[in-house]
């Protein structure tokens, strides 16, 4: 199994994309960054596979992946929407560190859902007129999402994986690929 590390050329990364050319499938290498990763899905939906876990997107999930976690992503049959952020721990709040390994890795909340889109709005527009005050309102922003989640952690959706075969699986394969592994097994 292969891995690709993004190179992180900035601490803030934002990327808006509307797929509109329906697809049968594809699937995104699985790959980690240096910088922590925010992913929200617009619209559409998509698997998401973090840390030996399958994740069914729904419109609206956040995704919250710390720096070098391996993931990928797979869109099925679907046009979507989504929004990705890269960030560095400078853009997250001291005060929520402790908080994020509850809020990791699909966090589904739809009580949120505007404020964390108007959000992202401002994140947007500041990211791409960018000036000299831009780092510290895009800080200011960031801030402001974390502390909303964090705020509603308390109303968020209970999410498991949803594939407990593919865990099992590749539980297994990581503690055992350099033996030979036999179908059976």
């Amino acid at each position: 199994m292969r891995y690709d590390k993004f190179i992180d050329h900035t601490d803030f990364y934002f990327s808006h994309v509307i797929e509109t050319e329906k697809r049968t499938s594809y699937k995104l290498e699985s790959h980690y960054h240096n910088l922590y990763e925010i992913y929200l899905i617009e619209s559409g939906s998509c698997n998401y596979f973090i840390d030996n876990k399958s994740y069914k997107l729904e419109v609206g999930d956040i995704v919250l992946i710390p720096e070098g976690t391996i993931h990928n992503t797979e869109y099925i049959d679907t046009t979507h929407s989504r929004i990705l952020i890269n960030c560095s721990r400078k853009y997250i709040p001291s005060s929520i560190i402790e908080h994020l390994p509850k809020l990791q890795y699909l966090y589904r909340n739809p009580k949120i859902k505007n404020e964390v889109s108007e959000l992202f709005k401002k994140i947007e527009q500041e990211y791409i007129n960018s000036d000299s005050l831009s780092e510290d309102i895009l800080k200011c922003y960031t801030h402001a999402f974390f502390y909303l989640l964090i705020r509603n952690s308390e109303t968020q959706a209970e999410v498991d994986s949803k594939n407990k075969y593919i865990e099992t699986a590749v539980t297994f394969l990581q503690q055992n690929f350099k033996n030979d592994i036999t179908l059976t097994q």
